[in-house]
């Protein structure tokens, strides 16, 4: 809880308001109550019983309240004395509202004496009394917020004088600041704020922070190879990216396929071997090859090429369950 300290009012004024309105009671150089000087009843017609008129102080300087602070409690300290031997109460003490008008509780319902002893101190209030008011930090910034305060005499032409009037208002602050020595941001009390980009939002009741919508991105330098493993993603299909465009090329006679981007296979005429000889390879090497037999369909085994010399090997195709040996035939 922070305070302002004593703030002395910029601007005051004797006000006749029923009952505090007699006609001898009331107040000069009410002004005096911020300056030199004293605000004063000497009238000597002013007499035991009688009420004053209302000494108002207001437009204190409270801008350092934040207009969005907690109002805790008010203090006001009066300096004020009074005739030697004469009885003085203060019997009307109230905060004034924005239109200077007197609200809430009366401090002063059972009076307070004020003594002839000069430069003698009084002070109503606390720091956890708002005076019966519901005091916010815009209200009490208000130049026209303020104090009113009225004396009944208990003495047949005696005098009153009033040297000071000052307010302390305590109140919390509920901004929150950050430290510039350090950088550091305190939240107490408080949901933190998170800044982020790509729709991070913060759950202010855990202030657990969930990134939904966004979809992890895999990057891979190698190419999954169908044969010997299988790359699995999972909730994301995986995607191929395919090198070059399956094509004839003329004068190589050869074609490459690819089932899935890798690896490549080609059938292609080998050097050295006639052109009607079909070949390919799972990998560039080693090359398998089926050479032409009968204009009618006759089963030829499949041979397997290296260094000059033909290998016959049984050509096999899987039929999803099984791999089965079957004899590839040339027309």
């Amino acid at each position: 809880m922070a305070n302002t300290g004593y703030k002395l009012p910029r601007s005051a004024v004797s006000s006749s308001e029923s009952p505090y309105n007699n006609a001898d009671g009331a107040w000069n150089t009410p002004e005096n109550i911020y300056g030199a000087g004293t605000a004063n009843i000497t009238n000597n017609s002013w007499d035991s019983g009688e009420l004053s008129h209302i000494l108002k102080g207001y437009n204190f300087d409270l801008s350092a309240i934040p207009t969005n602070a907690t109002i805790n409690g008010v203090i006001c300290r009066i300096v004020c004395s009074c005739t030697a031997s004469a009885t003085m109460n203060i019997t009307l003490a109230q905060l004034l509202d924005v239109s200077q008008a007197k609200v809430g509780t009366n401090m002063a319902s059972t009076p307070i004496a004020i003594t002839p002893q000069a430069g003698a101190t009084l002070s109503i209030g606390a720091n956890n009394n708002n005076w019966g008011n519901s005091l916010t930090g815009a209200w009490v910034r208000d130049a026209d917020f303020g104090v009113a305060i009225g004396v009944t005499s208990g003495t047949n032409n005696a005098d009153v004088y009033i040297d000071s009037v000052e307010l302390d208002v305590y109140y919390t602050d509920n901004n929150i600041n950050v430290s510039p020595s350090t950088g550091a941001l305190t939240i107490t009390g408080y949901a933190p704020t998170v800044a982020a980009t790509q729709n991070q939002n913060v759950s202010p009741s855990t202030g657990k922070l969930v990134i939904t919508g966004y979809a992890p991105t895999v990057f891979a330098s190698k190419e999954v190879t169908p044969a010997t493993g299988e790359l699995v993603i999972t909730g994301y299909a995986p995607t191929v990216v395919v090198a070059e465009v399956p094509t004839f090329i003329s004068g190589i006679k050869s074609l490459k396929y690819s089932l899935d981007g890798s690896p490549w296979a080609r059938l292609a005429t080998k050097a050295g071997l006639g052109v009607n000889t079909l070949q390919y390879s799972l990998d560039g090497s080693p090359w398998w090859g089926v050479e032409p037999s009968a204009s009618t369909w006759t089963a030829y085994p499949l041979k397997y090429y290296t260094g000059g010399t033909w290998t016959t090997k049984p050509l096999k195709w899987h039929n999803g369950s099984i791999w089965v040996e079957k004899d590839l035939k040339k027309l």
